[in-house]
């Protein structure tokens, strides 16, 4: 109902109301449930001080995206006045494809660069009034008025340099010719989102990816399924077909289709190479979204501190072994070559840390 607006005949007399919030804030998806709930008779909603408190989270997350959009507006036009071209992933702009961008549960802001300019992204962040800056992999990242930002060089991580590649350039040309944008209200500069095609895919290989490294919540789920839905008849198969062939994803992705038709809705027409054989595998992987929550955090146990760089190594192991072993049941050839790829750059990382 919440998601997709629309009114149905249910009873929800006999919901646990204090379940149903807690799984909700588990899966980062409060906000929906909030819609849907507001479509209910008044007298089948929660108590009143249950509502009370929705009501007071939903204004607090509307106040969340007003300054989201205001920080990622104001930094892009920062970076755009020392010629440095950005493009937002995920967060704020996938907020746009919600029938309600309001609801989606805020995070940080997450600007592409590219490899050319970050650097000179970076030292001009650095001479600006930021704390806590924490250089990793990917990206940089750092904490800016109030607020959680990361510039990334590099968009997606994936154990075929091949298709890394491919999708590095890719990003850059969008970055160049191919963006779109929106002007939050009350804004005067642009935040530039990447194209429609390459969000079909970005979303899906990007919540794979910490399905598999952490675990993620329903909402990065609802997120792929919002871009697929309005991106229908728009995003070229024949191009998406070449791409999840050339990244080895094309099982897990139709392992996951099956939870947005059968499970959040989406009409199977929509669902690019929707396989609906591949439904028992996409209750399984649902079994673990459920349970582990957004970026496993029902399940993931707190990191141990460690006097040496081994046992730390050590520990990082065995949590990616007891992370994908059930995902081996799931999609085993993508998770075996994830898994090597990974343990090898583990030991690479570990060597160059004691060279």
């Amino acid at each position: 109902m919440g998601l997709w607006h629309r009114h149905e005949e249910i009873d929800a007399t006999a919901i646990d109301w204090n379940q149903l919030l807690a799984w909700a804030k588990k899966q980062t998806l409060l906000g929906i449930l909030f819609d849907g709930i507001m479509m209910l008779p008044a007298d089948q909603r929660p108590d009143e001080s249950t509502m009370m408190k929705l009501t007071m989270w939903m204004a607090k997350n509307r106040q969340t995206h007003v300054r989201l959009n205001h920080q990622a507006s104001k930094m892009m036009r920062i970076l755009a006045e020392h010629d440095i071209p950005s493009m937002l992933l995920k967060g704020q702009g996938i907020a746009q494809e919600y029938l309600s961008p309001e609801s989606r549960q805020c995070g940080d802001i997450d600007l592409y660069i590219g490899r050319e300019n970050y650097k000179k992204a970076c030292d001009l962040a650095m001479g600006m009034e930021i704390t806590n800056p924490d250089e990793k992999v990917k990206h940089t990242d750092f904490m800016w008025e109030g607020v959680e930002i990361e510039l990334h060089h590099k968009a997606v991580d994936l154990p075929s340099k091949k298709a890394e590649r491919y999708f590095e350039e890719w990003a850059l040309e969008i970055l160049k010719h191919d963006t779109r944008s929106f002007i939050p209200q009350n804004e005067t500069f642009p935040i530039i989102l990447p194209s429609v095609q390459y969000n079909s895919i970005y979303i899906f290989i990007h919540m794979f990816h910490h399905q598999l490294t952490e675990g993620v919540g329903l909402r990065q789920i609802c997120d792929w399924m919002m871009v697929l839905h309005n991106g229908y008849g728009t995003i070229d198969l024949d191009l998406l077909e070449k791409q999840l062939n050339m990244a080895h994803l094309m099982e897990v992705w139709q392992v996951m289709g099956t939870i947005l038709v059968n499970y959040l809705g989406l009409p199977s027409e929509e669902m690019p190479f929707y396989k609906p054989e591949m439904l028992t595998k996409g209750e399984k992987l649902l079994g673990l979204v459920d349970e582990g929550g957004n970026f496993g955090r029902g399940i993931n146990k707190p990191r141990k501190e460690y006097k040496f760089v081994i046992q730390r190594k050590i520990d990082s192991f065995i949590r990616m072994i007891k992370k994908d072993m059930p995902m081996l049941r799931i999609c085993p050839s993508y998770t075996l070559y994830n898994f090597s790829y990974y343990f090898i750059q583990h030991i690479k990382l570990w060597v160059i840390d004691h060279k």
